[in-house]
């Protein structure tokens, strides 16, 4: 399951950094006094067979479900099922003669009392008739939602969705709704013609009568209950095969081929790169994605991914906006999720972290490995805001109170970044593009195949890793799994000449406590000399402060601590500005030339003018996008006609990326003529849809009724959904009753669902400044 967060580049001033510091102490994550366990099972369930019918007018569902499962204790005679504001009509034992159970709902759990006990040798065949309507609860906790048009959106679709993550399938069928067991699976699903079903496996069947369609799906592969899912609608199929299966795109009526392949067309490719690395072959009968209506994001529903409908888009989007890193994530679940599943939310980082870690990966395939760095680098960057502004907490954490809470961006992104250093700790600091003969890869081909169509905890990867390598790396998973933070190194160095000897003192700043431990890892020192000679040496800091005296022949002009940036950290070099200057211009390493655009744009005045001049050089030259973008940003913050000149010049630059960043810099120049005016034009003609939304927030700050016009005009033009979020916010900005009559206007009669939320956020926002 894939959250949207925004991913924004900040460095510490003069200093080396992937972290941030906190400006106030966080606060605690979940609850303290509650601890989670998954529960404690009496029996196993084999297969669900759920035979539905929907009714879309009413938003109700009717259904026949067939459980067949087998007891784990001896003398089974009482046990329950998850199920919740379902109506259960009968439940009866599947024998020769059907004998009907009593029952009692408690919701959320139906009990149910067999007719004698049984014992775990024998199978039983339960039947439950029930219904139920749950469009009283809004997503995501509605197990199904209905779409349907309105008077204020008649273009709305007509369609159903499940989402049954995290406990959430027991909303429309009773069932075991807890991911610590796993079964096969049957949905029989009947609807209003024109609609079709798309569901987990195989269509076996489909049948026509009387204006309802049945299309009848099998999922042969074990799987918990979270992942069995539906979607309906009236979808236009398109298709490719990855070797001889199906690998099929439900789109909206309308939605043309191009469109359907430009979000969804690389699936084939990351299936093929994710079976090579793995070295386990795509698991189930068909890979299928849906492109829903007002879904959020994606979710993995095995062999069955449901994704937003906004993930289709313009090829004007694609520079800006690409489908591959939630397309590549989603189907990275099929083996990390799907395939191994975790026993309990607390291990969620087995899915979520592996699924970014392997989008990151494939991105890496497709773009690089500037692009992997850069990828898990922002991941970095977004688990240690969260780390300062919201809590610190373990990755593996008890303490939630609801599943929802243990979807965070230390799950996703910090779990990731684990990965990302697990694999350097492994490998021992191998670059380039991943290979299945890696000992990090090896040992997750291990663990799938150990684990294949079963339940894991954290317990289970560090055993990988001891059956695969014969490593002992149970203090590495101590550390960064349960523990939390990250090392903040600050590292001072000097060069004895008459010993040929550099002196790098490493001090752990971090502050120690129940959960924010010292920190043991290898560190990767590259020094460079102004002449062009190189040196490499391998540290181990563990210690609170610690000096290694390394012999190395030539004085260095800079010294890369970590280069590649593999260790999650907060790192401080303070660095004279002819070193940053060198590094920036002449570092192999793209994370390195990345710090030093940070580093020049935070330092002092007397260096002002040559921190620009590099600045302005590496924003035009460098050969990766995301120093560029650095740069650009490091230009914002300096200021100075130079600097001015510089990110006007990047306008011009083919990279959108870098022309969206020039974009944002200027924003605090946006009172000068010439920049207001660029920024006009940018709204207007830029070939990206990213810089046109940044010029619209950059020009909503002028406050002036020119600007107002302008956004107006633009808005009036119906432009795309995400240049239109940008001129909302501009709206924003004003306190003016003509932009709130245009937001008001907007969340009632935008025209997406989108464009209304966006518009009614934006004007909550404007309310709230004016009550300040």
């Amino acid at each position: 399951m894939r959250l949207v967060s925004i991913l924004v580049l900040s460095v510490v001033c003069c200093a080396e950094g992937s972290g941030q510091t906190k400006a106030a102490p966080p606060r605690v994550f979940g609850d303290p006094n509650v601890v989670q366990y998954a529960p404690s099972r009496t029996y196993h369930v084999q297969n669900y067979k759920i035979t539905a019918r929907i009714d879309m007018a009413k938003g109700e569902i009717f259904g026949d479900e067939v459980i067949t499962l087998q007891p784990l204790q001896a003398g089974l005679k009482t046990f329950y099922l998850d199920s919740s504001q379902l109506q259960i009509d009968s439940v009866t034992l599947e024998t020769a003669k059907k004998t009907a159970l009593s029952f009692r709902m408690e919701d959320p759990k139906l009990w149910i009392t067999l007719d004698r006990e049984y014992s775990r040798a024998e199978t039983l065949n339960v039947r439950i008739a029930y219904h139920g309507n749950p469009e009283g609860r809004p997503f995501p906790d509605a197990g199904l939602s209905f779409i349907r048009p309105d008077a204020s959106a008649p273009d709305r679709p007509l369609e159903v969705w499940s989402y049954g993550w995290p406990q959430n399938n027991h909303y429309w069928f009773p069932c075991w709704d807890y991911p610590n067991d796993k079964s096969s699976s049957e949905t029989i699903i009947t609807v209003p013609e024109p609609l079709s079903v798309v569901s987990n496996g195989q269509l076996v069947k489909t049948t026509h009568s009387k204006g309802l369609a049945t299309f009848d799906w099998i999922e042969h592969v074990p799987h918990s209950v979270y992942l069995v899912s539906i979607a309906a609608g009236p979808w236009t199929k398109y298709s490719q095969r990855y070797k001889s299966k199906p690998v099929d795109y439900y789109v909206p009526p309308g939605i043309d081929e191009a469109t359907a392949l430009r979000s969804f067309g690389l699936t084939p490719d990351m299936m093929a790169f994710y079976a090579n690395i793995y070295g386990i072959d795509y698991p189930y009968e068909k890979y299928a994605q849906t492109a829903d209506h007002s879904f959020g994001g994606g979710t993995e529903n095995i062999s069955a991914t449901s994704l937003a409908e906004t993930t289709l888009h313009d090829a004007r989007a694609e520079q800006d906006y690409p489908s591959l890193d939630l397309v590549s994530h989603e189907l990275a679940h099929q083996w990390f999720g799907d395939l191994i599943t975790e026993w309990s939310w607390d291990d969620a980082w087995l899915s979520e972290g592996f699924a970014t870690f392997s989008a990151a990966l494939y991105r890496g395939h497709h773009e690089g490995e500037d692009a992997f760095r850069y990828q898990i680098f922002q991941d970095q960057q977004t688990a240690a805001r969260e780390d300062g502004e919201r809590y610190r907490r373990p990755i593996v954490d008890r303490h939630y109170t609801k599943p929802w809470e243990i979807l965070d961006r230390t799950t996703y992104q910090k779990g990731a970044a684990v990965l990302d250093m697990l694999r350097y700790v492994m490998d021992e600091g191998t670059e380039g593009a991943p290979s299945p003969e890696e000992p990090f890869f090896r040992m997750l081909n291990s663990y799938l195949t150990t684990h294949r169509a079963g339940n894991v905890d954290t317990q289970n990867l560090v055993d990988a890793i001891r059956m695969t390598t014969g490593r002992e790396l149970g203090w590495f998973f101590d550390e960064w799994v349960f523990q939390g933070g990250f090392p903040e190194y600050e590292v001072e160095s000097t060069y004895n000449s008459a010993r040929h000897v550099e002196e790098v003192t490493v001090h752990q700043r971090q502050t120690l406590d129940a959960i924010t431990p010292l920190f043991d890892m290898p560190v990767h020192l590259v020094f460079y000399s102004g002449d062009g000679k190189r040196q490499e040496a391998v540290v181990r800091v563990h210690q609170k402060d610690e000096t290694f005296s390394l012999p190395l022949s030539f004085p260095p002009l800079w010294t890369d601590f970590d280069p590649y940036d593999h260790i999650f950290k907060k790192l401080t070099i303070d660095e004279p500005l002819d070193a940053l200057i060198a590094r920036g211009e002449r570092d192999e390493s793209m994370m390195s030339r990345l710090w030093a655009a940070g580093a020049l744009g935070r330092c002092t005045a007397a260096d002002h003018a040559a921190a620009v001049k590099t600045l302005s050089e590496m924003l035009a030259e460098d050969s990766f996008y995301g120093v560029r973008v650095a740069s650009a940003q490091a230009l914002g913050e300096l200021g100075g006609e130079a600097a001015r000149q510089a990110l006007l010049l990047a306008l011009k630059q083919p990279d959108s990326h870098v022309r969206t960043a020039a974009v944002v810099a200027l924003g605090r120049f946006v009172q000068e003529a010439t920049v207001s005016g660029a920024l006009l034009e940018v709204m207007h003609n830029d070939e990206s849809y990213a810089a046109q939304a940044a010029a619209a927030r950059d020009l909503g700050q002028l406050g002036t009724p020119q600007a107002l016009a302008a956004l107006e005009a633009a808005i009036a033009a119906k432009p795309s959904a995400h240049v239109m979020a940008g001129l909302l916010e501009g709206l924003s900005h004003f306190n003016d009753a003509q932009a709130k009559t245009i937001l008001e206007q907007q969340s009632t009669s935008g025209t997406t669902d989108d464009i209304r939320a966006t518009a009614a956020r934006w004007l909550k926002t404007m309310q709230a400044k004016r009550e300040q």
